[in-house]
């Protein structure tokens, strides 16, 4: 069984920073009562000693507010002592004014302000400062991404002895982000971290080992990496030593000390954790069988958000607990069916979909210090950049042959990275399949359905009260939520213009396709052909196999019989009309939130019928999978396969037909000039795309404005439309190939991070 792959990481830290005391009299005695946690008494001689005008002790006043000690916490007061102190020059007053603005605590979150400040620490030399510009400028928080600054930053902080400094630098060697992949740079930055007793860098060298990246594969010394970051309080990689106990992975086969490892990761919080821990108890693995105790792990696991213990949970209540094949696996792979569409759906209807928390890109951790929050960035979360919202569906048809296949298939497809999933709920059409054209039926089921208000009402992340925020559109856009809430009231031409910049950004590039599936047997068209070479060639063109060499129709048929089966999928584009019109509608009729709430409003949006679809076109394209190459999979493994590779080529013939729904993509690199795109998205030998570069105008509205043109190197496109199946077989065969991305030919003033478009 394959280990999960874990996400390296990247850390933020917002620090209240640990301070030392002046020799002051007065200052001494009040340091002597802090030591003591006497904080009224510490309190009291701070205050006499800022009286005085030590900075330092009005830094440890703001402290104090801002921990509760010795008095009630208050961000405001935080603030106010911080900015005492600060205007006596007090970098770690300084450091911290950035971390309120960062965090929003006592004052409106902004990033602008948080960087000013970290800046002015920074000049001082205060490290932990240096290190979050780092990251700023590699989560684009107040500035535009730029992994070659954020590089620098760390680089600095690195330089003044700060592991985790030393681990993101790591991280940018092992993503390629302002450097040149490389995983020995990766080892290397995360040796001189760990050797500082940095866990996260200890645990990512585990997984360097466990993965044979930039050394060879040994288990042994990915267990002996794990268990040094576990022993710092690492759950990740607790749970790792979970999975190669579980697996005998560098170890001998051990349930029981699996089962240990597990139930350390689930105390901290790990719902991966939680949910192996019920597989064991339900399959009796390491412990006595208990179904009640793999229920509660379950459970657990699901309130914390875990797809497959929900998954699991309908299924046992669908089936009275009667043990079912699905349960496999301390990763969680399921063997029967496992639609995580129909699991969101059902989630969905459990509560409004709108009221779900927006997922930030930071991840906030408690650690064990007094005064310290640590805030994780995983890596692999992609370049922050405002990309197009995708919302999917498919026709469902139960006469259709295999139809229940190509359902889950389609259920547990991801939507590409390249857009924001905007999935509402709903996922299937029931209807008949394969009929010459769907779109009016398609049509009419979006409009009876009102597809088009429950899209806005999830861009506005409408709560089961009826009232809205601008939480996922700060998230996706990167605006101020606060701010942009704000500004809805106030009719302000700066407020105008970012709701204007929004709607166009991100708002009104929100597209849904419909998909209408076709199975076929390769075996059943070679049967069929009876002498048409014609039905052969229209067929081939649908599955992508060349049959134009074969010289008699006899001989094609026997080349394409018995080699797997063939999906095609018609795609039906709508895109959702979102102008200056629909938004004075909603702004001016609909919006309510917690600060201007109108019963009114809700009632006449819940009865409006305003927002409307419109329909873009269609495009069909089609997938194979050849049994030769996977001789162990089941014909339901194989069409599964094909029908994910259909769907992604229609994603593609799409783009390259309607402009409108062409997306940005960020360079991954510029020596060699590269993206992290490829035949996934029909990506051909000298496609060109305009390089952009991101502006701001005089009315606040962003603009992207053409800087260079660039072009497809036909020789270097990235192979990306391999399933993992696939790709485990080229990578057994030694004929994967280690380059991941696709290389650009042109020249140009570029950056990784910078945004490039198809024009062709």
């Amino acid at each position: 069984m394959k280990m999960k792959k874990i996400l390296l990481n990247i850390v933020l830290i917002i620090v209240i920073v640990p301070f030392t005391f002046a020799q002051d009299y007065t200052f001494d005695e009040a340091k002597k009562a802090y030591l003591a946690k006497d904080y009224i008494e510490a309190m009291n001689g701070f205050l006499r000693a800022a009286d005085k005008g030590n900075e330092k002790a009005m830094y440890v006043i703001g402290v104090m507010y801002q921990n509760g000690q010795g008095v009630e916490v208050s961000y405001t007061e935080a603030m106010n002592w911080y900015q005492k102190a600060a205007d006596k020059g007090e970098s770690l007053a300084m450091y911290n004014i950035g971390g309120l603005f960062y965090n929003s605590q006592g004052v409106i979150l902004n990033y602008t302000e948080a960087l000013n400040w970290y800046k002015k620490a920074a000049d001082k030399g205060n490290t932990h400062a240096i290190f979050n510009i780092g990251v700023m400028y590699q989560n684009g928080q107040g500035v535009e991404v730029n992994n070659n600054e954020a590089l620098n930053w760390f680089t600095k902080a690195a330089d003044k002895g700060d592991p985790l400094a030393m681990s993101n630098i790591g991280v940018m060697y092992y993503n390629g982000q302002g450097v040149e992949l490389s995983y020995i740079e990766a080892l290397n930055w995360y040796q001189k971290a760990a050797d500082r007793g940095e866990p996260l860098a200890m645990y990512n060298i585990g997984i360097l080992y466990h993965n044979g990246q930039g050394v060879e594969l040994n288990y042994i010394e990915a267990l002996n990496w794990y268990q040094k970051a576990a022993d710092r309080g690492k759950p990740l990689a607790m749970y790792n030593i979970g999975i190669m106990y579980y697996n005998g992975q560098g170890v001998e086969l051990n349930y029981t000390e699996a089962l240990n490892w597990f139930t350390k990761a689930a105390d901290k919080g790990n719902a991966n954790a939680m949910y192996n821990i019920g597989v064991m108890y339900y399959n009796g693995q390491g412990v006595v069988l208990n179904q009640s105790k793999a229920t509660n792990w379950f459970t657990k696991a699901a309130n914390k958000g875990n797809t497959l213990a929900i998954v699991v949970l309908e299924e046992m209540k669908k089936n009275n607990n009667n043990k079912q094949d699905y349960l496999k696996a301390s990763t969680g792979t399921m063997v029967k069916r496992s639609n995580l569409r129909e699991t969101e759906l059902l989630r969905m209807s459990k509560k409004d979909y709108s009221t779900e928390k927006i997922q930030d890109s930071i991840e906030t951790n408690t650690t064990n210090e007094t005064i310290k929050n640590s805030t994780e960035n995983l890596l692999g979360k992609d370049l922050k950049y405002r990309r197009s919202s995708l919302y999917t569906l498919m026709i469902n048809d139960q006469s259709r042959l295999h139809a229940n296949v190509i359902l889950d298939a389609f259920g547990n497809s991801v939507i590409p990275q390249k857009f924001n999933d905007h999935n509402i709920g709903p996922y299937i059409i029931d209807g008949q399949a394969n009929l010459p054209d769907q779109s009016n039926a398609i049509t009419n089921y979006l409009n009876s359905n009102n597809i088009a208000q429950d899209i806005v009402a999830k861009w506005f992340n409408k709560t089961d009260d009826g009232k809205f925020n601008m939480d996922l559109i700060a998230n996706r856009g990167m605006y101020d939520a606060s701010e942009m809430s704000k500004v809805i009231a106030s009719s302000s031409a700066r407020g105008d213009a970012m709701l204007k910049d929004a709607g166009e950004e991100l708002i009104g590039n929100t597209f849904i396709i419909v998909n209408d599936y076709k199975f076929t047997s390769k075996e059943e068209i070679a049967k069929k052909t009876n002498g048409f070479l014609n039905i052969l060639g229209a067929a081939s063109s649908l599955a992508g196999v060349d049959i134009s060499n074969y010289t008699t129709i006899a001989t094609a048929g026997i080349a394409v019989a018995g080699k797997g089966y063939l999906v095609k999928t018609t795609s039906y584009l709508y895109r959702l009309v979102w102008n200056e019109e629909a938004a004075a509608i909603f702004y001016n009729n609909y919006w309510t939130d917690d600060n201007n709430f109108d019963p009114k409003k809700v009632t006449a949006f819940k009865n409006s019928n305003n927002f409307k679809l419109h329909y873009v076109g269609f495009q069909t394209a089609g997938a194979d999978i050849q049994s030769s190459i996977f001789t162990n999979k089941s014909e339901e493994e194989l069409i599964r396969m094909a029908t994910v590779k259909a769907t992604d080529r229609a994603i593609a013939k799409l783009e390259r037909q309607y402009e409108e729904f062409r997306t940005k993509t960020p360079l991954y690199s510029v020596e060699p000039l590269s993206a992290k795109i490829g035949v996934k998205e029909g990506l051909e030998a000298g496609d060109k795309f305009e390089v952009l570069q991101q502006e701001i105008d005089k009315e606040g509205r962003t603009i992207y404005k053409r800087v260079g043109i660039i072009t497809v190197d036909g020789s270097q496109i990235w192979d990306n439309s391999l399933t993992r199946e696939e790709t485990t077989v080229l990578r057994q065969q030694g004929r994967l190939p280690e380059q991941q991305y696709t290389v650009f030919k042109g020249s140009g003033n570029y950056y990784p991070g910078q945004l490039i478009k198809q024009i062709n």
